[in-house]
């Protein structure tokens, strides 16, 4: 949720999988609430990835499609593929100063 103007990232109309992510008003329901989970499962010391999957689809993740750090693409849910290349469906998480 933003602190400064109540909006949340929602998954529309809690449809799971190649659903693109909206911002929205937050009301708190699965679809607007996410599990963080170390990716790969088993941390390592230095390990900061994580992936992300709304409450209302456990089985995706958010992606980026086409992964390119300098494309401007949107976010969207879509299942999970569980292999370590699969860079669109991890992020990074640094802390507000």
């Amino acid at each position: 949720m933003s602190d400064v103007n109540g909006l949340c990232i929602d998954a529309p109309n809690n449809v799971p999988d190649q659903e693109v992510l909206q911002v929205y008003g937050c009301h708190s329901g699965p679809n607007q609430r996410f599990k963080v989970t170390f990716w790969p499962s088993q941390p390592t010391l230095f390990q900061s990835v994580r992936r992300l999957s709304p409450l209302s689809g456990p089985n995706d993740c958010v992606s980026v499609q086409g992964w390119n750090r300098n494309a401007v693409e949107p976010i969207e849910q879509r299942l999970c593929d569980g292999t370590n290349s699969d860079y669109d469906q991890e992020w990074q998480f640094i802390a507000a100063q």
